[in-house]
This record gives structure tokens, C-alpha cells and sequence, in this order.
């Protein structure tokens, strides 16, 4: 599979730590998904409420640690 055609993006190491920072710090995650066109691409946003805080602690990661 090509990584243009991947639904997801994985990090590890400090890059991951750095992106679970601004998340628990953040309010709205920006996105942008890439299609193999300019017509298919699009962006969005999503507000980062409290229940990704707790999705967050549900898997085992504790967001002060962040």
C-alpha cells in the first residue's frame, strides 16, 4: 500500500510524545486527508474535549506526564 493511501499516521519516540503534547494541550485538531486528486482532498477540524482526555487515560497514558 502507498503511504498517500494510508487512513492513518504513525509516529514513535519523541515525534509521537511531541504530537500527544499539543493534543492534550489543544483545543481543535486541524486535519488534512490527501486524495489522489486535488478534488479529493479535504480538511476539517475536530474539537478536543474532555473525552479525549479520557480516552487518553482509558489506554494507559497519563496526560500529565505530557
Amino acid at each position: 500500500m502507498l503511504a498517500g493511501m494510508s487512513p492513518f499516521t504513525a509516529a514513535t519516540g519523541e515525534k509521537a510524545a511531541a504530537i500527544l503534547k499539543e493534543l492534550v494541550h489543544g483545543k481543535v485538531l486541524r486535519f488534512r486527508l490527501i486524495g489522489i486528486n486535488q478534488a479529493a482532498s479535504t480538511t476539517g477540524e475536530i474539537k478536543l474535549d474532555p473525552s479525549f482526555i479520557s480516552a487518553v487515560v482509558e489506554i494507559g497514558i497519563d496526560p500529565k506526564n505530557y
